[in-house]
Order: C-alpha cells, then structure tokens, then sequence
C-alpha cells in the first residue's frame, strides 16, 4: 500500500486495542483508524461473549462504586446492570441463562473480591482513565528503519494513551494493583499470554504492559493481571520488569510502523498474502491467516520487537476482505 509521504496518517493517540492493531495488521489500521473507513458494527449492541462481559465488568463497577462486596450486593447489582446492557435475558425464554450467568457472576466476583482481599489490596477505583488532563504523559516514540530496525534522529510524540483500567486497587505501602477483567470460553489463551514467550523475556499480554506503564499516577505497581470470571482465577506475569520488557519491545516495533507511515509506503505480509491468494484463485482461511501473522511475529521478537499474536484483519475482510477486492 502507497500512499502521500507525510506525518498525516501518524497517530495523536492511541488506545490498547487501536496499538494491538497497528502492530498485528498494520493495513487494517490504517483502513479503519488513519483513513476512517469502518464496517459499522459499533453500532449493533453487544451479544454474546462480548455482552456477558461486559454485564460482570458493570457489575464490579458497581461493587466498588458503593464498596458493597456481599454475594447479596453482587446478586443485586447483577440484576440492575442486566436492565442497563443485557437486555435479551431480560425474556422469558432466556430465563435459564440469565440464572445460570447470575449464579456464575456472584460466585466469581465474590472470589475476584475474596482474593484481593487475601493480598491486603482494596479496590479504590473501577473504570479508572489512563487519560487525564492533568496528569498527561505523552509518549515519545523513536522511529526506526522498517528494515533494519535501526534508530533513526526523528522522533513522534503521541499525546495520549486512551483507555480504562477495570479494577485500580491499592496496598497498604501505597502500590497499586491494576487488574483487567475477562469473560471468556478459552481456558488457554490468557494463562499462555501471562507465561514468558519461548525463546524470549517477555510474556505477550500487552494490555497490561500498556496499562502499567502509561498509568497516569506516579506509583509503584506492584501487580497486574487478569481476572477470570468463568475460570474464576487471578492470572498475572511472573513481575512488572516483564512487563518493561515488553512494553519496550513494543515501541521498537512501533517505531517501524510510524516510519512507514511516514514514508508512505506499507509493506504487510499478511495483506500480501491475501492478494497473492486472489490473484491465483486460491482461498485463505482463518487458520493460515493465524499462521502467517505468527511467523511474523517470530521474526520481529527474534529482532527485538514485539506483534499481538493472531491479527486476522477483521474489518478488513468485510471492506475489502476474503470475499471482496484487494487492490486498494
């Protein structure tokens, strides 16, 4: 992809998901965040995995809101916040569901709370901003030779890193805990993600390593990690240096990515794939789209950088996707 060499693509800001993007499928950033051209399905309401987790997320939120952590409180709340964003177990044929998702909802955010407690952490915050106007960090990034990796004298300053931290909880010595909470049916993908990569210093949950070293309060984190909800289970890196670690892995990539845009040329292995699949007839499915992203992450860890694992340009497979038009 070319396009006018320039800084007019370069991010202001960037949230966790839009920098996973950037550096997992660069193209389909650019595509939806850069040039602003997207499928539309924020506007659809959450269903699915996606709606129960964020009903227990509104649930927490309203734990530590009121700081009533009782499995009663926790039966409460979850009744109230099924009205605010779920509202298809609100039927009567969903009437087994909803109990079977509200039996599941206390016992596992009475455990995230019990577990906490255990640590001698008190949640302080939920849905806390990294962004704050009065505390903003912005972000210098160094850019680098896409090829070679090397550090060149440019620099670009990202103004803020948007986002929200579930769960902001704090020690007796003053150090924080960030916790960030997950609803899914995998019972591999974040135990993995926590794990330190083979070959590597590094675990893979960036989010994390976002998080930690872009919170706008200058304190010490002692903790981060994920909490479970099906699994009912606190997962988190072995300690915050691997999350230095990966954070600066993160910017060395990031900084390719940058000066590409810069250049105003991208060069996306994966999106090449997908046109040389078109041009000869062929199909690429989900697995050998996986593939291919996962052998390019191998490349850039063993060069010092870091890619999110499994980009598989999901916009983009609707704009211009498997069943459509790659020449863009």
């Amino acid at each position: 992809m070319e396009f006018q060499p320039g800084t007019q693509l370069l991010p202001e800001n960037l949230s966790y998901s839009q920098l996973s993007t950037l550096l997992a499928a660069p193209i389909e950033w650019v595509i939806e965040k850069a040039m602003g051209i997207e499928t539309g399905v924020r506007d659809h309401l959450a269903s699915g995995n996606a709606m129960i987790g964020t009903l227990l997320q509104r649930v927490v939120e309203l734990a530590i809101t009121t700081k009533r952590y009782t499995a009663e409180d926790l039966g409460e709340f979850f009744d109230q916040a099924q009205t605010e964003v779920a509202f298809s177990l609100g039927t009567r044929e969903s009437e087994a569901r909803k109990a079977e998702i509200k039996q599941l909802c206390v016992e596992s955010i009475f455990q995230f709370f019990e577990t906490l407690k255990k640590e001698n952490a008190v949640p302080v915050a939920a849905e806390y901003p990294l962004y704050q106007e009065d505390k903003a960090k912005p972000l210098t990034v160094p850019l680098r030779d896409p090829e070679t990796g090397e550090e060149l004298p440019d620099h670009w300053v990202i103004d803020r890193i948007n986002g929200f931290v579930d769960v902001l909880a704090e020690y007796p010595d003053g150090e924080l805990g960030i916790f960030d909470t997950k609803y899914t049916t995998s019972a591999r993908r974040y135990p993995e993600m926590v794990e330190n990569l083979a070959d590597a210093d590094v675990h893979s949950a960036l989010q994390l390593a976002v998080y930690a070293r872009n919170f706008p309060i200058d304190k010490e984190i002692r903790r981060t990690g994920f909490w479970i909800f099906r699994q009912k289970e606190l997962l988190c890196p072995e300690n915050n240096d691997s999350n230095d670690r990966l954070w600066e892995r993160a910017l060395v990539t990031l900084g390719k990515r940058l000066e590409m845009l810069r250049r105003g040329k991208f060069e996306d292995q994966l999106y090449q794939q997908l046109v040389d699949h078109r041009e000869s007839g062929e199909s690429l499915d989900v697995n050998a789209m996986k593939k291919i992203c996962n052998s390019e992450r191998d490349v850039e860890i063993e060069h010092g950088g870091f890619i999110p694992e499994g980009g598989q340009y999901r916009h983009y497979d609707v704009l211009t996707g498997l069943k459509g038009e790659y020449d863009v």
